[in-house]
């Protein structure tokens, strides 16, 4: 293998910001795995203000690892037919999937980054491996020269530390990236791309592999086999969900626990800061949140996927590689409706028959909880106590909806969603008199209700509520 990296530089797809944490892990580690904000490269040049930077990808969401003080690292990684990109947006932007991204300030939801006099769109990536020629830039305060850190030249050789002139690669994960099945294991491998089609590639294990003849060492520490690839050789990406904690997330890579258990680096794909926070995950960086389950945990409720791209040409792909197939009405309470009831569908454990929720909506407050039916005839079910943003936003655009249709503008609803029935969900209204979730209301919920959705008679709970 030629170990000139040069030959692996190509033009740059995305940009990010990444967290001094990850920078290490790169340059010291070898990982190979990126997600999170990102934008366009090529709608923004020229910016080297580590302030701009951070107004561009909303570092102000962690203080703590983003400081206009302080030097920031930008990743900037070539196209891949593996990237998944969707537009940034909160939940009733139309663009929105899996109920848009919900984050903390000055995350406004709009799907627009701005700096530095720059706005572009802003952009989310799921999971997958970097892509060979990806650089890493540390840009410093009031200096307009940044330094190159590192280039990473593929899954073999991994990063090579620009100060040091060494490569540094870790054991890469088969979760992520292309893969080739051989009788013996899942290998992930660099692929030759010839007229838009692979043709060969190179596949990579941490130790020589007795199963197989062949590999040889090079200076990253791994082994590598170069094959020329046949009809039966299939290169695809192996990815897994599950939804964990009740939220969906996609499984990245196996590790060790401090206890030398296995575990599994599990990454949010439904963003909902509050809620992921509430379910147990960890903000690694804006927009990036993630737990650690262990191996018997997961096991049984992941599903797996072989993912092979449409086309392996990314001339000309655009930037943004998920979209909706048909753009959502924020008008139509059916589509409001269909689209909550999948988010609930991606909440709920393996396996479910029904899932009832109630969500109590006065003023600008909303409360949601509720429960997942497993088995009806032996009255078995997984209790609810929060929600996604996405879920109260949704049927907080019905309430409104259903007030400018003259049906009243309810302060609760009870929602049954039934697996594999997604159209006909139900939804009845609680009536003014009973609201389910009466101890939630506080005095200044009500008098913002009435700002908003005036009634003719006060019920006798408010009138109490506020000593009328």
């Amino acid at each position: 293998m030629d170990e000139n990296y040069e030959d692996c530089r190509i033009d740059v797809g995305y940009r990010m910001a990444i967290a001094p944490w990850r920078a290490r892990s790169y340059i010291e580690g070898g990982k190979e795995d990126f997600c999170g904000f990102a934008i366009d490269a090529a709608q923004v040049s020229g910016m080297k203000e580590v302030g701009d930077f951070i107004d561009l990808f909303c570092g102000a969401i962690a203080p703590a690892q983003f400081s206009p003080s302080e030097p920031i690292h930008i990743l900037e990684v070539p196209t891949n037919p593996f990237v998944q990109a969707s537009r940034a947006v909160g939940a009733l932007h139309p663009d929105a999937l899996l109920g848009g991204i919900s984050e903390i300030s000055p995350y406004n939801g709009s799907g627009t980054a701005s700096g530095g006099g720059f706005s572009t769109d802003l952009l989310w990536i799921e999971p997958t491996r970097l892509t060979a020629g990806a650089e890493l830039w540390r840009y410093y305060p009031g200096n307009p020269s940044p330094e190159l850190c590192g280039i990473y030249c593929g899954t073999a050789l991994g990063w090579r530390n620009m100060r040091t002139g060494k490569f540094v690669a870790s054991t890469p994960s088969d979760l992520i990236g292309p893969v080739v099945k051989r009788d013996w294991a899942q290998l992930p491998v660099d692929v030759e791309i010839e007229e838009g089609e692979p043709v060969a590639a190179t596949m990579v294990a941490p130790v020589d592999p007795p199963q197989e003849e062949g590999f040889k060492p090079v200076s990253s520490g791994m082994w590598v086999k170069r094959i020329e690839l046949s009809e039966d050789d299939a290169v695809y990406e192996n990815q897994r969900y599950a939804t964990i904690n009740r939220v969906q997330s996609r499984l990245v890579r196996f590790m060790r626990g401090q206890s030398g258990e296995k575990r599994v680096l599990a990454v949010a794909r439904a963003i909902d800061a509050n809620y992921a926070e509430s379910q147990g995950f960890a903000r690694l960086e804006p927009g990036v949140f993630a737990c650690f389950p262990t191996v018997e945990e997961v096991a049984p409720i992941h599903v797996d996927r072989r993912a092979a791209p449409f086309s392996w040409n990314t001339a000309g792909k655009p930037a943004v590689t998920r979209k909706r197939k048909k753009e959502r009405s924020n008008y139509d309470v059916a589509e409001l409706l269909e689209e909550t009831a999948l988010l609930v569908t991606g909440m709920a454990p393996p396996k479910w028959e029904r899932c009832d929720l109630v969500v109590q909506l006065v003023g600008r407050k909303a409360k949601g909880e509720g429960h997942f039916v497993i088995d009806a005839e032996k009255d078995e079910r997984q209790f609810v106590d929060s929600l996604p943003v996405a879920i109260l936003k949704y049927l907080a655009q019905i309430k409104v909806l259903h007030a400018l249709q003259g049906q009243g503008a309810p302060l609760a609803y009870a929602l049954s969603v039934f697996r594999g029935d997604l159209k006909n969900s139900e939804m009845i209204p609680f009536p003014d008199e009973h609201p389910p979730l009466l101890e939630h209301i506080a005095p200044e919920d009500w008098q913002e209700e009435l700002e908003y959705f005036p009634r003719d008679e006060e019920p006798e709970w408010a009138r109490r509520l506020m000593d009328r």
